[in-house]
C-alpha cells in the first residue's frame, strides 16, 4: 500500500556523486523542475558539520554572486563544499571570473545549471574528473513516486511515472491534484490545463527561443511523433541537439522519432496558438508538405485537416488519383486515409467519396458503396462508371448494354486520352485501367455463365497486365479465374495445373490477403467436389465464415454457399446448413446481393426435399420460384434445374433452353448436366449411357452421383470403383466406423491413383506436404505395403473383396 511523504530525501545521491568524482566536482544539468536546488539544500542540511567543514551556496541569478565568490576564495578548505546554482545564468563575459573557483583543488564543488551547452565553457580537465548528474539521474524513481503517492490515490505509481517520466516538478504537481481526479486521463487533462505548468514552460522555454529554434519546436509541438526520416542528416543532428538542450528529461527516447511528453507537447501547443497562431498554422502546412514529399499521404492529410485546411487535403487526395489508384492500395492504408475525413466531407467532395466507395467495397459493405454511387454517379465520369460496374459485380447484377458499350469503346479507341480524373496516361495507369475493366467484365461473364466471353476478357486483361511493372497480384487472380473457366469447360487437368501454379504464389507472396485466398480455395474445393471428393464440414464452415468477411462477388458467394449446402446434406447435417443460411442473412444487412434471397430459397428447398423432417426450420427462406430462370446467373439456373429434377417437375422445354445457352457459351459443365437430365427425362437409355461415359471420362463423377436415383446401382458402383470413389455410396456414419482408411487417407489415395505428386495433393486438399507424407505412411502400414504403386494395387484388391462379400 502506498503512503504519502512530503518529499523525497536524496542527499545521498549527491554525496555519492562527489565521492565518485576524482576531482571532487559534480555537475547537475537538467531543465527547471528536476529539483537541482532542492537537492543542494538537502545535501547542505544532511552533510553540514559546523565543527569541521563549511558550505557556501552561490546563485548565478544573484547580482552579487561575484562578491560572494571573492569573499570565500581564501577561506575554503578541502573539507568544504561550494555550491554554485544557476551557473549558466552568468554572463559569458564574466565567466573568466569563475576560473579561480575551478582551480581550487582543496574544496568540493557542485555546479547546477539548465543548459547542457554551458559545458563548453568548462575546461577539459574539469570535465574529465567530474561526475555528471543529468535528468535521468535527477528524475524520481518508481519507488520515489510510490512513497510520495497518497494511500488512496486512484492513479498507480507506474501510470504516474509513464505520464511524467519522473520529472519531480510534474510528479509533485500531479500529486497535488490527487483529491480532484478519478482517473489517469482526468489527471493528465488537469495537468495540461494547469496555469503553473503553462507559466513554467512559457518562461523557461518559449520566451527563450530564437526564431530558428522556434520553427523547430513548433514542429515538435504539432506532431506527437515527429518522424526523423522527414529531415536530412544535418537537420536531424540539429533537431536532436535542440531536443536535448531544451527538453532533456521531458522527451521520449526513440531511434525513429522525436516525441515530447504528451502533457508537455499539448501545453506547448496551446502556448503557441496563443502567442503566434499564424506561425503555428504555417508550421502545420510545412510539416504536411514534408510528409507529402515522402509519400506519406495519411499524415499529410491528417495535419492539413488538423489546421482546418480541408480543401488543401482534398487537393492532395486528388493528386494521388481517382478510384482506380485507390483499388491498388491495401485496405489498412485506405482506411487510415479515410478516417481523416468526416462522413459530411464524403458527400461534399468526389475525391473522398471515391475513397469511401472503394473502402466500403473492400470491407464487403456493398450497400454503402451503392448509396455513394447513387449519389455521385455521372455518365461522363470514368471513375464512377468503374465503381458502378464493381458494385454490380458484387451485387450479382449484369451490366447494362450502355455500360458494356462504354467500356468496350474505351478499349477500342486505345489512343483516347481521358482528361482530369478520367485517366489514361502514359505512366502505366492506362494498362491498369484496361486490366481492371476486363477483370470486371470477366467476372460478370462467368457469373452469367458466358464462358467463351469470359475467356476473351481474360485474354485482354492478361495483355494489359503484361504492360504493368507490378502486376503479380492481378496475374495471380487471373490464374484463379483461368482455373475456374477451365473447370466450367470440364478440363480438370488444366484447371488443376493453374491452381497448383497460383497456390505457390499465394502462399509465398499473398499469404495475408484473405480475398485472393478465399477465391482460390473456392475453385479448389469446387473442382475437388465435382471430381467426387466431398470436403469436411469443418473445412466448409471455415470457408463460409471467410467468404462472409472478404471481398466476395456474387458468383464466388453462390459457389461457396452451394458447395457448403451440398456438403452438409451429404453428411446428413442440415443443422449446419441452417447456421450458414442464418449467417448469410446477417451478412446481407451490409452486403445486399441482388439474388441472395433467391439463392437461400433454392438451398433451403434442397434441404427440405432431402430432409423432410426438418422442413419447418427452413420455411422462412421459402418464396415462389422465378418463372424464367434462364436469365439468372448460371448457378441459380443450375440449382433451379437440380431442384426441379428431384421433384420430377423439370420440363424438357426449359432443359433445352438451358442446353442451347450453355453450349453456345462453351459452358461444358452446365451443358453436360442438361444432357444427362434430358436423357433421363426422355427415357433414352442409350443417350444416357453415352452421356454417363462422357462424364466418367472427364472425371466429374459428382454429376453422375447427383443423378443416382435414375442410374442403375451396379453401373454407378462400377464407375465409382474404377475411380476409387466408393465412399460416396457409403452412409457417413458407416464411413466413420470404417477400419480400412480414414476420410483424409481415402482422399489422398484417390489423388495418388491419379498419379499426383505430393505437392499437387497438398495443394488440392489444402494441407501441407508433410501431412500428405504422414497419411501415406499410415496407408502403407494399414495395407502392409511400402510404395505408392503397391498401395494403389492393394487398395483396389481390398475394394474388390469387399464388393464380393456384399454380393
Amino acid at each position: 500500500m502506498m503512503s504519502q511523504n512530503s518529499t523525497v530525501l536524496r542527499a545521498k545521491l549527491l554525496e555519492d556523486a562527489l565521492e565518485q568524482s576524482s576531482g571532487n566536482t559534480v555537475l547537475l544539468i537538467a531543465p527547471v523542475g528536476f529539483g537541482k536546488t532542492s537537492l543542494i539544500l538537502q545535501h547542505q542540511q544532511e552533510y553540514q558539520n559546523d565543527n569541521q567543514a563549511l558550505d557556501y551556496c552561490i546563485s548565478g541569478k544573484d547580482g552579487q554572486w561575484l562578491e560572494h565568490l571573492e569573499s570565500i576564495l581564501d577561506k575554503v578548505t578541502s573539507l568544504d563544499t561550494v555550491y554554485l546554482d544557476d551557473w549558466d545564468d552568468i554572463e559569458p563575459a564574466l565567466w573568466q571570473k569563475l576560473h579561480p573557483l575551478f582551480t581550487l583543488e582543496q574544496c568540493r564543488l557542485v555546479l547546477a545549471g539548465r543548459n547542457i551547452n554551458g559545458l563548453n565553457r568548462l575546461s577539459a580537465s574539469l570535465l574529465q574528473t567530474c561526475t555528471l548528474l543529468g535528468p535521468d539521474a535527477l528524475a524520481f524513481s518508481y519507488s520515489d513516486i510510490e512513497s510520495l503517492s497518497p494511500s488512496n490515490y486512484v492513479v498507480s505509481a507506474s501510470q504516474l511515472f509513464s505520464m511524467t517520466l519522473g520529472c519531480p516538478f510534474l510528479v509533485m504537481l500531479a500529486i497535488s491534484e490527487s483529491n480532484v481526479t478519478s482517473s489517469i486521463e482526468q489527471l493528465e487533462l488537469k495537468l495540461i490545463q494547469h496555469p503553473v505548468l503553462h507559466q513554467l514552460l512559457f518562461q523557461e522555454v518559449l520566451s527563450n527561443l530564437n526564431e530558428f529554434d522556434s520553427s523547430k519546436v513548433r514542429l515538435l509541438c504539432i506532431d506527437p511523433l515527429l518522424a526523423k526520416r522527414l529531415f536530412t542528416e544535418f537537420e536531424q543532428l540539429a533537431m536532436s541537439e535542440l531536443v536535448e538542450r531544451v527538453f532533456s528529461g521531458l522527451n521520449l527516447k526513440s531511434d525513429t522519432d522525436w516525441a515530447l511528453l504528451p502533457v508537455v507537447q499539448q501545453v506547448m501547443q496551446s502556448l503557441w496558438l496563443r502567442e503566434d497562431a499564424a506561425a503555428f498554422h504555417n508550421a502545420y502546412l510545412i510539416l504536411a508538405e514534408q510528409y507529402a514529399a515522402q509519400g506519406d499521404v495519411v499524415n499529410a492529410i491528417r495535419l492539413m485537416m488538423a489546421c482546418g485546411e480541408v480543401r488543401l487535403a482534398v487537393s492532395l487526395l486528388r493528386q494521388q488519383g481517382g478510384l482506380l489508384q485507390w483499388i491498388r492500395h491495401g485496405l489498412g492504408n485506405l482506411e487510415s486515409i479515410l478516417l481523416q475525413f468526416s462522413p459530411q466531407e464524403w458527400l461534399a467532395f468526389d475525391e473522398i467519396a471515391w475513397l469511401a466507395c472503394i473502402v466500403s467495397l473492400k470491407r464487403g459493405d456493398v450497400d454503402k458503396a451503392r448509396k455513394l454511387i447513387n449519389r455521385h454517379y455521372r455518365d461522363d465520369s470514368f471513375d464512377w462508371s468503374v465503381a458502378d460496374a464493381f458494385v454490380c459485380l458484387y451485387e450479382g447484377l449484369n451490366l447494362s448494354q450502355k455500360q458494356r458499350d462504354f467500356f468496350i469503346r474505351l478499349q477500342i479507341d486505345s489512343s483516347e486520352k481521358l482528361s482530369g480524373n478520367n485517366i489514361l496516361t502514359d505512366d502505366g495507369l492506362g494498362s491498369f485501367a484496361g486490366a481492371l475493366i476486363n477483370n470486371i467484365l470477366l467476372l460478370i461473364a462467368i457469373q452469367q455463365g458466358a464462358v467463351e466471353e469470359a475467356e476473351r476478357y481474360l485474354a485482354a486483361a492478361r495483355a494489359y497486365y503484361q504492360q504493368e511493372l507490378d502486376a503479380d497480384y492481378g496475374e495471380a487472380f487471373l490464374d484463379i479465374h483461368q482455373s475456374h473457366i477451365s473447370m466450367l469447360k470440364m478440363e480438370p487437368e488444366v484447371s488443376s495445373a493453374y491452381l497448383t501454379r497460383v497456390s505457390t504464389r499465394v502462399q509465398s507472396v499473398f499469404s495475408q490477403d484473405k480475398s485472393i485466398r478465399v477465391a482460390m480455395l473456392a475453385v479448389k474445393r469446387e473442382l475437388a467436389f465435382y471430381r467426387g471428393l466431398i470436403p469436411s464440414l469443418a473445412v466448409m464452415d471455415k470457408l463460409v465464415r471467410e467468404v462472409n468477411h472478404s471481398e466476395a462477388w456474387f458468383d464466388l458467394y453462390a459457389a461457396v454457399y452451394t458447395l457448403a449446402a451440398k456438403t452438409a446434406l451429404h453428411y446428413n447435417k442440415p443443422e449446419s446448413l441452417e447456421l450458414w443460411l442464418k449467417a448469410a442473412g446477417e451478412h446481407s444487412q451490409k452486403h445486399r446481393l441482388a439474388h441472395l434471397e433467391l439463392l437461400l430459397n433454392y438451398l433451403a428447398r434442397l434441404a427440405q426435399f432431402s430432409h423432410p423432417t426438418v422442413k419447418d426450420k427452413f420455411e422462412s427462406y421459402i418464396h415462389p420460384l422465378p418463372d424464367d430462370p434462364i436469365s439468372l446467373p448460371w448457378r441459380l439456373l443450375q440449382l433451379h434445374l437440380e431442384l426441379q429434377m428431384q421433384s420430377s417437375s423439370l420440363r424438357d422445354e426449359l432443359l433445352t433452353q438451358a442446353l442451347q445457352f450453355s453450349e453456345s457459351q462453351q459452358h461444358g459443365l452446365l451443358a453436360c448436366q442438361c444432357r444427362l437430365m434430358l436423357a433421363i427425362n426422355q427415357g433414352d437409355e442409350v443417350k444416357l449411357t453415352h452421356e454417363v461415359a462422357i462424364v466418367e471420362a472427364s472425371g466429374y463423377l459428382q454429376l453422375v452421383w447427383q443423378l443416382r436415383a435414375w442410374i442403375p446401382k451396379d453401373q454407378l458402383t462400377d464407375i465409382l470403383n474404377r475411380h476409387n470413389r466408393t465412399r460416396l455410396i457409403q452412409e457417413p456414419k458407416k464411413q466413420e466406423k470404417s477400419t480400412l482408411l480414414s476420410v483424409k487417407e481415402t482422399a489422398v489415395m484417390a489423388l495418388v491413383s491419379c498419379k499426383r505428386r505430393n505437392k499437387e495433393i497438398a495443394i488440392e486438399l489444402d494441407i501441407s506436404e508433410q501431412t500428405v507424407k504422414f497419411h501415406l505412411k499410415s496407408v502403407y502400414k494399414k495395407l502392409g505395403v511400402s510404395s505408392r504403386k503397391q498401395a494403389v494395387t492393394a487398395l483396389a484388391a481390398s475394394l474388390a473383396r469387399s464388393k464380393k462379400l456384399e454380393a
